[in-house]
C-alpha cells in the first residue's frame, strides 16, 4: 500500500495469496426436530460432537437450537464415505423432518442460500470456540433454557474443518485456535425498537454462562463489544506477534477502531 501526493503513507506492503480450486460439486442434507425439549435438544448436540468430529475435510457440519426446533445441516463437497453416511442414518432415525439435496454443480448449489430483502435488526456474536462437548456441558442446559425463554435468539455450532489443525498454517496465519474443532454463535432477531433492550439483557445472560464454564478463546469474525480481554480471546498466543506487526506496519494506529490492537 503507498499513497501519493498528500496521501502518501510511506509504506509499502506487498500480499500474496494461494488461489485455491473450487470444489466442482456440493450436497447439502437438513435434519429437524420440531418441538424440541431442553432433554433433546442436549442430548442431540452431544451426538453431534461425537459423529461430527470424524466427518472428513469435505465436509460441513452445524448445530442449532432456537428454543422449539434442533436442526442439524451437513453439506459435503466430495464423495460420501462410511463416517458420512453412518452421520446421515444417526440423525435421519431421530429427526422429524429430512431433507437431502442432489448432487449439483457449485454454482447452482451456492444459489440455495438466500439474503432477506429488507434490513434486519439482529445481533450475533461469537459464543466460543471449543475442543469438545464437555467444555460446555456444565452450562449448555442452562443455555438452552435461557434460548427457550426468548424466542428469537438462536444457539448455533459449527465444524472448522478443512485444514486448520494444519500446523504449517498455524506458523504463518493470525488464528491462534487451531487445537479447536468448533466454533459457535449465539444470533438474535427481534421486529421492533422497543425489544432491544430485552433481547440484549437475554443475550448478554446467556454469554455469561459460556464465561462461567472457563471458555477462553473467541472468534475474530464474529466480534462483541462486551468482551472483557478480547485480544487474548481473539488472539490468544499470537497476541504479542500481531502486536508487533502492527507497531511496525501502522505505528501511527491510522487503522483502529474499537477493538484494534495497540502496542
Amino acid at each position: 500500500m503507498k499513497g501519493g501526493g498528500n496521501g502518501n503513507f510511506g509504506v509499502v506492503i506487498q500480499m500474496k495469496f494461494e488461489l485455491q480450486k473450487a470444489p466442482a460439486t456440493m450436497q447439502s442434507y437438513k435434519f429437524r426436530i420440531k418441538n424440541s425439549t431442553i432433554d433433546i435438544a442436549k442430548d442431540t448436540c452431544k451426538q453431534w460432537f461425537t459423529l461430527s468430529k470424524t466427518l472428513p475435510d469435505t465436509c460441513f457440519s452445524a448445530f442449532i437450537f432456537n428454543g422449539r426446533t434442533t436442526y442439524i445441516l451437513l453439506t459435503n463437497i466430495g464423495k460420501n464415505n462410511t463416517s458420512v453416511n453412518k452421520f446421515i442414518a444417526s440423525f435421519k432415525t431421530t429427526s422429524t423432518k429430512f431433507t437431502q439435496g442432489h448432487v449439483l454443480p457449485l454454482s447452482q448449489a451456492l444459489k440455495a442460500y438466500y439474503a432477506e430483502a429488507k434490513p434486519l435488526t439482529f445481533k450475533n456474536a461469537s459464543a466460543g470456540l471449543y475442543k469438545s462437548f464437555e467444555e460446555i456441558e456444565p452450562v449448555i442446559e442452562q443455555v438452552f433454557k435461557l434460548i427457550k425463554e426468548k424466542p428469537g435468539i438462536l444457539y448455533q455450532v459449527n465444524t472448522l474443518g478443512g485444514k486448520i489443525q494444519s500446523a504449517l498454517l498455524e506458523q504463518k496465519s493470525a488464528f491462534a485456535h487451531r487445537d479447536c474443532f468448533y466454533f459457535s454463535e449465539l444470533q438474535a432477531y427481534w421486529q421492533s425498537d422497543v425489544a432491544t433492550s430485552s433481547f440484549l439483557n437475554q443475550f448478554e445472560l446467556i454469554q455469561s454462562q459460556f464465561a462461567a464454564a472457563g471458555i477462553k478463546a473467541q472468534y475474530r469474525n464474529y466480534p462483541d463489544v462486551n468482551f472483557k480481554d478480547w485480544a487474548h480471546l481473539y488472539y490468544g498466543k499470537n497476541l504479542e506477534r500481531l502486536i508487533a506487526l502492527k507497531n511496525k506496519y501502522d505505528p501511527g494506529n491510522n487503522f483502529g477502531g474499537l477493538q484494534t490492537l495497540e502496542g
